[in-house]
């Protein structure tokens, strides 16, 4: 899948872990955390909202390749 956009955010609780917030072309949120991925319906994780919340963050994207995001 090609997203408009991706984040890099760094767990609260595991500083060896993080996680990527990516924005679909469908204006769609995903996240990379078990909160996100195993929740149904999807709402937006405290990750999704911390780069919702952050305008800084919201127009400085990380670019990189298509990354994997699991839905289960």
């Amino acid at each position: 899948m090609k997203y408009l956009n991706q984040w890099i955010v760094p767990s609260d609780s595991d500083p060896n872990r993080n996680y990527t917030i990516s924005l679909t072309y469908n204006e769609e949120w995903q996240c990379s955390c078990r909160g996100w991925t195993s929740h149904v319906p999807r709402r937006d994780c405290k990750h999704i909202r911390r780069i919702k919340e952050d305008p800084e963050a919201l127009k400085n994207g990380v670019r990189f390749s298509e990354a994997t995001v699991k839905v289960s």
